[in-house]
């Protein structure tokens, strides 16, 4: 802005998406060492999601340069997406499949956004004393939904498991100030400070639309 008051922006975004797949065979044998069962599973993943990141800053210069001001605020997010898939089946030893394929379907989306803002003052008083002031507040809020499904062969769909399914929140919010003062009386040099801080916390699970947990 000018020589005694600074303001800087920065920001930065960063995407993630990646696919894993697996299989895996599983034989089971008898006491005589012959095949008896075999078992076997594959998975896929999709994940997709991104990080963003956002922060202001501000510093004022006053004639005395022990005498200063900061403050910072800032913003972040970070969103994830998974989903999932699992095929498993049994086999006889002659590889005859027993029974339908186990079908499961899972889906996970996450949001996390955090916020932050501190100020910091300087207040000189002679060479020798000056008194120290700041503020601190944090924001978090986490949230995360997740589902299964099943696929049944007698009503040919998917069912969703609400055993399993869930939708959780989680709020944190942070208070903060303080306080130092320091002196010096001939060679005895000498602090006073106080410090205040205040959290709140708040989740709530979700298992289904009747039920709430705090």
């Amino acid at each position: 802005l000018d020589d005694k008051n600074v303001l800087s922006l920065s920001a930065n975004f960063r995407d993630a998406d990646r696919t894993r797949n697996e299989f895996s065979t599983s034989k089971n044998m008898d006491d005589m060492q012959n095949l008896s069962s075999v078992f076997t599973s594959r998975s896929g993943e999709d994940h997709s999601g991104y990080n963003f990141n956002l922060s202001l800053n501000y510093s004022a210069k006053f004639k005395n340069p022990k005498n200063t001001l900061n403050m910072e605020g800032s913003f972040s997010r970070r969103k994830d997406n998974e989903a999932d898939n699992i095929i498993q089946q049994s086999f006889d030893p002659n590889y005859i499949p027993v029974g339908n394929e186990f079908l499961r379907n899972t889906y996970q989306n996450s949001l996390n956004d955090r916020y932050d803002f501190q100020a910091d003052y300087v207040q000189p008083f002679g060479k020798e004393s000056k008194l120290e002031t700041g503020v601190r507040a944090t924001y978090k809020k986490n949230a995360s939904d997740f589902t299964s499904d099943t696929f049944d062969y007698n009503h040919n769909s998917w069912i969703t498991d609400p055993n399993l399914d869930n939708n959780f929140t989680y709020k944190e919010q942070i208070y903060a100030a303080y306080g130092v003062y320091t002196g010096k009386i001939n060679n005895f040099g000498y602090q006073l400070g106080a410090r205040l801080e205040q959290t709140i916390t708040r989740g709530e699970l979700l298992a289904d639309m009747n039920d709430t947990f705090n």
